[in-house]
C-alpha cells in the first residue's frame, strides 16, 4: 500500500482509499452509541485508554465492527456485504493499528474531525471490499462532520452506481490539476507505475474514471473559499 499526503490550500476532504475493483454492495453503518446490554453478550472486543483488544473465533465481521464502533465511539461504514467470519486475536493496540490488522485484505479510509478540539481523534472508518489490484491512499488533514457526511454520499453515489470506466489517466490528470493538487496527483500516478501498473491498462482506466467523478463532485460540494 502506498500512502500519499496531500495539502489542499483551503478546504480539505477526507482520506480516501481506492482500489481498481469497484464491486460494492449497499453500505452498512455502525455508530459509536454505547449499549451496556450488548457488552454483556459480546466479550471479544475491549477498548480502553485508546487501546483496542480483539479476541474472536469465527465471529461475524459485521458484529466485530459494530462492537468496535460502540466501544471506541466512532462510526464504521461498510460498503459491501461483509458476510465473512473473523478469527483473530491481539492484545491492546492503538486503535488505528488494531483496525489495520482487522482490515487486512480490504480497502479502508480513516477520517478525522477537528470540531471536538482533538485533532488526532479518529471519528469514522469507511471499509470497501478488495479483490486484486493496486490500492492507494490519499490523505488530508481537516474535515468537519458535515463534510464527512457529504463525502460519504459522494462515495456511495459513485461506487455503488459507477458505470464502465473509459477515461485515460492523463485526461483525468488535467481536470484534477484545476483542484490545485497537481503535485499530489502526479505522485499518485508515479506510485501506480512503481507498483507495476502499466499506462493505459484497465487499472489506470478505472482509477481515472473515479478521479474524474470525484474531482467534479468535490468541487461542487466543497467550493473554494476566498482567502
Amino acid at each position: 500500500m502506498v500512502s500519499i499526503l496531500t495539502h489542499k490550500k483551503v478546504l480539505t476532504f477526507c482520506l480516501i482509499l481506492m482500489s481498481v475493483n469497484f464491486s460494492f454492495h449497499t453500505g452498512v453503518s455502525f455508530s459509536g452509541e454505547k449499549d451496556t446490554s450488548a457488552d454483556l453478550k459480546f466479550s471479544g472486543v475491549d477498548f480502553k485508554n485508546g487501546l483496542l483488544k480483539v479476541s474472536v473465533d469465527k465471529q461475524s465481521f459485521k458484529k466485530v465492527m459494530n462492537e468496535i464502533a460502540k466501544k471506541a465511539d466512532i462510526q464504521i461504514l461498510i460498503y459491501f456485504a461483509a458476510e465473512e467470519e473473523l478469527t483473530i486475536g491481539f492484545d491492546y493496540l492503538p486503535l488505528e493499528k488494531g483496525l489495520k490488522r482487522l482490515l487486512r485484505g480490504k480497502n479502508y479510509a480513516f477520517c478525522r474531525s477537528r470540531e471536538d478540539q482533538q485533532p488526532d481523534r479518529l471519528t469514522s472508518v469507511m471499509v470497501f471490499n478488495r479483490e486484486e489490484g493496486v490500492s492507494v491512499v490519499i490523505k488530508d488533514e481537516i474535515m468537519t462532520l458535515d463534510q464527512q457526511q457529504s463525502l460519504d454520499e459522494i462515495l456511495q453515489k459513485h461506487f455503488l452506481n459507477g458505470g464502465n470506466p473509459s477515461k485515460q489517466f492523463d485526461e483525468a490528470l488535467e481536470k484534477v490539476i484545476k483542484m490545485d493538487i497537481h503535485k499530489e496527483v502526479t505522485d499518485f500516478k508515479n506510485a501506480l507505475y512503481q507498483s507495476g501498473v502499466e499506462a493505459g491498462s484497465k487499472e489506470i482506466r478505472e482509477i481515472s474514471a473515479v478521479f474524474d467523478k470525484l474531482q467534479k463532485d468535490v468541487e461542487e460540494t466543497f467550493p473554494p473559499l476566498n482567502n
